[in-house]
């Protein structure tokens, strides 16, 4: 029922209480990601999809794109939104990737972490189905250090308690890990690869 109204809510919302501008936060994420043309992509929790478009132009062809979400209802939303994206997508669960081992060359997820019923098994799954030396991601709300503005702090943590939900742990099967602040400091974008 919530995903029509997904994206412009989170637009509005993130305006209206941030003063942020939700596409060049996203413009900034997918930016960190150094993909580039022909890779294999999976993206976990696409909801309405408004990564997708970007996600795709770093990509180009023969790049392959699968997108996995648990709501029926947020994958329509990926169909009506881009239509004429080359996008594969798949109903299923991102804590138990229907996908054998080695399977990408890189995976993408953000916006969901905190909503996993243990992030710390998810991480694991997005680890497993890359290929060695493949890009993992994630990320998710959260304050960063540099965050000053308690009052706005305030008003975030009471509309989602995600906020002050700590970075899952980082694990040993990732080198060259990074954790960039995005959204101006509400948000983490977790980019590594894979040993």
């Amino acid at each position: 029922m919530f995903a029509p109204f997904y994206d412009r809510s989170e637009r509005f919302f993130g305006k209206l209480i941030t003063g942020m501008d939700v596409i060049e936060g996203r413009e900034d994420i997918v930016s960190r990601l150094n993909l580039s043309p022909g890779l294999r992509l999976l993206e976990v929790s696409p909801g309405p999809g408004v990564f997708q478009e970007m996600l795709r132009a770093h990509l180009t062809d023969p790049g392959e794109f699968v997108s996995l979400d648990l709501s029926l209802s947020m994958l329509r939303q990926c169909q009506l939104r881009n239509p004429r994206l080359d996008i594969h997508l798949v109903h299923g669960n991102g804590q138990f990737l229907p996908f054998a081992d080695d399977s990408f060359d890189a995976l993408f997820h953000f916006g969901g972490v905190n909503l996993f019923n243990d992030p710390d098994k998810a991480i694991r799954e997005f680890i497993r189905v890359v290929k060695r030396g493949g890009i993992v991601s994630w990320g998710d709300e959260g304050f960063s250090k540099s965050y000053k503005s308690e009052i706005r702090k305030k008003i975030l943590a009471t509309l989602n308690p995600g906020f002050l939900k700590p970075i899952p742990g980082i694990p040993a099967t990732l080198h060259e890990v990074k954790v960039h602040e995005v959204y101006g400091g509400l948000g983490y974008l977790v980019v590594a690869k894979k040993n």
